[in-house]
């Protein structure tokens, strides 16, 4: 699978956020799994990328507060299947 994200893995201007690729874990019973198809980056990513004065982040972090998604139950998620027929 091709899987990528975002990451911030030291602090400093906006620019410090990279796209690297990795390898996703497999869900865990009763998870799901997501495929984002966008994702934001706003105002408060710029401040965990900045780094908080007074407010430590432990890094790497990967920004993005808001995403759209599609999704697929996974295992024996039984109310995720519900939902999905």
């Amino acid at each position: 699978m091709n899987a990528y994200r975002f990451r911030v893995n030291e602090h400093g201007p906006a620019g410090s956020v990279v796209r690297e690729g990795f390898e996703p874990q497999d869900p865990k019973p009763g998870w799901v799994r997501l495929q984002l198809k966008a994702m934001a980056l706003n105002h408060l990513d710029l401040w965990t990328t900045v780094g908080l004065k007074g407010y430590p982040l432990p890094l790497p972090l990967t920004p993005g507060a808001m995403a759209q998604a599609s999704w697929r139950p996974w295992g024996k998620a039984r109310f995720c299947r519900q939902a999905w027929n």
